[in-house]
């Protein structure tokens, strides 16, 4: 089981920290989310051979020099895995996320390779899902960070469905029990399956305490945005 925590801010809203921190999740093999990526204090995703989707949280302090691509041992990667360098430059977030450290449906950056991302079998993009999400959906978070035994950098991945938004309206929810995101693991992907292809629905965001909900960035709502910096 993983868990989230949460952290108020004086608005109200969750704090959304970019640390890496997962609990109880199961370790993935290698390929088995081949567009799981880590940026060393967030996860992330593979959109194309230039484009990685994360959290804008994840970038609006600091923002990620380099990412590590088809790994599951993020501290000493497997054969196959790869490292690339990300222009500083072309680092763009989302024009709805206007609070550092905030939390929400808009809570999404893009980051751009500075070479051609070469794809294998076990590094390979993932598609955006072009609808809406529904209650009781069956979803899945993949994400990079520390355990319970406080080692770090191994990707990781839970099961839940979709909850009803109590307060982030347009944001992708769940309960936090039995199985949620803790908050490092901000900026990985959250997809369902399709015909048994996994599909893109949420980044990860951070949560909601008064209402026991985790919270994603939601891809649907943001697919001009997304499309609009790939390629």
């Amino acid at each position: 089981m993983l868990k989230l925590l949460i952290v108020a801010c004086a608005l109200g809203l969750a704090s959304a920290m970019p640390d890496p921190y997962v609990l109880y999740g199961r370790t993935a093999s290698q390929g088995q989310f081949p567009f799981a990526a880590w940026l060393g204090s967030c996860s992330a995703s593979i959109l194309d051979s230039r484009t990685v989707l994360t959290a804008g949280h994840c970038v609006c302090r600091s923002k990620p020099t380099s990412v590590l691509f088809g790994a599951v041992q993020g501290n000493n990667p497997e054969s196959g895995s790869r490292r690339y360098s990300l222009s500083t430059s072309r680092q763009v977030i989302h024009p709805g996320y206007t609070r550092c450290g905030t939390i929400g449906k808009d809570d999404i950056a893009i980051l751009k390779t500075t070479s051609a991302i070469s794809f294998t079998s076990v590094i390979k993009p993932i598609t955006l899902h072009t609808s809406a999400t529904s209650v009781g959906q069956s979803i899945t978070i993949a994400g990079y960070g520390q355990d319970e035994n406080r080692r770090s950098g191994v990707l990781k991945y839970a099961t839940n469905t979709v909850a009803a938004c109590r307060r982030f309206t347009g944001a992708v929810c769940q309960s936090m029990s039995p199985n949620s995101p803790y908050y490092g693991d901000s900026g990985g992907p959250l997809f369902i399956s399709v015909s048994g292809q996994p599909r893109q629905v949420g980044v990860v965001s951070g949560g909601d305490f008064t209402n026991n909900q985790a919270i994603y960035g939601n891809v649907y709502g943001s697919l001009s945005f997304i499309r609009g910096n790939m390629g």
